[in-house]
């Protein structure tokens, strides 16, 4: 069996041709109609060769030098080429200007860069909750309820049982109803780093389909220490990243700025038909089949979104008790906070809603599909808040970067039919 080397290693045999030809396994890329080698520690380009082979191939080849340059001397395996393969890396080759007469060496490529410090970030935020005494669970990814807002729809599918039966699961949303049922059996503070799931146009710039989301549960808070968590927690990944980025915060009250910003009082829009006359002379977007909540995101997508952006850290609090979730109403409000970085919301936090009884009335549906949490609820959920929070747009906006996939090894894509 013959033993390939790292790419690396074919430093010295470019400076000393004497060395014997060496084996190495890499990948085939294609810069200025010459060929080139990449595998997971380094590029080198170009290398010589008969015949151009086409890029995208993995190939056992041992290769030999020749007046400077390296050169493929016989070929052991060529492995067909991946079409799901993206040549992300070569971005950097087309931004300079390379001597095909000289060997190139290109350290390890961006995207490994880029992966690197992400896992580098993922442990410092493991470390940050675990030094603030929190317990790390490894919630569940398939279970009844993914979720019980209404304008979030769940991946489902079916867990086959030894009678052949199909029983509905569903993919998480988040591991809001794992980790509470954790809480109401006395655990203590917990906290989950894991796959969330959320179907439904959910690929964007700004999202996918597939995302790590963290949740915290801070035993007997206010929102306002919940908060402080949030910004203390988001300061530590500022300095860890060495994120260049102002993290300025900025305080707003939601119900006083949508009035500034919109002209109503949230008193005066209660009643939907009202509020749908209303929002028709402020917007083309309205439509008669919108419901309350539809009307008030619209109105403040189009008119505080624009506000929220000109703020580097920003936490917008008492939302309308319409917007309530599992959240804390108090009068017109529920006690609740979103966090936004140059107007990219990051997370939800959640004085948590701890009444059994109110909490089946906002349910719905999702009582049937998760009795068990419904019954751990009546029990009582310790006095907590909570907050998840959006670990890719985090990273994203720390990095300065404009996807939200950019440090995915394996972003989702939707595969299309080859004929």
């Amino acid at each position: 069996m013959i033993k390939a080397i790292p790419l690396k290693s074919l430093y010295a045999l470019r400076k000393h041709p004497s060395l014997k030809p060496r084996t190495v396994v890499a990948r085939t890329f294609h810069y200025k109609n010459l060929l080139g080698l990449e595998d997971h520690q380094c590029m080198i380009w170009p290398i010589a060769h008969s015949e151009l082979l086409p890029p995208g191939y993995f190939i056992q080849a041992t290769l030999s030098s020749q007046n400077g340059l390296l050169s493929i001397a016989s070929i052991d395996e060529l492995v067909d080429r991946n079409p799901d393969v993206h040549d992300s890396f070569l971005y950097e080759l087309n931004a300079e200007s390379y001597d095909e007469n000289q060997t190139h060496y290109f350290p390890i490529s961006s995207k490994v860069k880029t992966i690197n410090k992400w896992n580098t970030y993922i442990q410092r935020c493991h470390a940050f909750w675990k030094n603030h005494g929190y317990l790390q669970i490894d919630t569940p990814t398939l279970v009844p309820s993914g979720g019980m807002e209404t304008y979030i729809e769940s991946f489902q599918t079916h867990y086959i049982d030894s009678s052949s039966q199909p029983i509905p699961q569903e993919l998480p949303t988040s591991p809001e109803f794992a980790l509470k049922k954790l809480l109401c059996d006395k655990y203590p503070p917990v906290y989950s780093i894991n796959h969330s799931f959320r179907n439904h146009g959910e690929l964007s710039n700004y999202h996918q389909p597939e995302f790590t989301m963290l949740e915290w549960y801070h035993l007997g808070a206010s929102l306002e220490d919940l908060l402080n968590d949030t910004y203390d927690f988001i300061k530590t990944l500022h300095r860890a990243l060495g994120s260049g980025i102002s993290l300025k915060k900025t305080i707003i009250n939601h119900t006083e700025i949508f009035e500034r910003l919109v002209g109503v009082r949230l008193s005066d829009i209660q009643d939907h038909a009202a509020f749908l006359k209303f929002a028709k002379t402020k917007s083309s977007q309205i439509r008669d089949t919108d419901s309350w909540d539809d009307l008030y995101s619209k109105l403040f997508m189009e008119f505080v979104e624009p506000e929220i952006q000109k703020h580097p850290l920003c936490f917008i609090f008492d939302y309308p008790y319409q917007l309530a979730a599992l959240s804390r109403k108090e009068g017109l409000i529920c006690r609740r906070f979103e966090t936004y970085i140059y107007g990219v919301e990051i997370g939800n936090g959640y004085h948590e809603l701890c009444d059994g009884v109110e909490l089946r009335q906002r349910a719905g549906v999702a009582v049937k599909k998760d009795p068990d949490f419904f019954k751990k609820m009546d029990g009582g959920l310790p006095p907590c808040c909570g907050n998840a929070l959006g670990l890719d747009r985090l990273f994203m906006v720390l990095t300065s970067s404009t996807l939200i996939s950019h440090h995915l090894p394996l972003p989702f894509h939707v595969a299309t039919a080859a004929f």
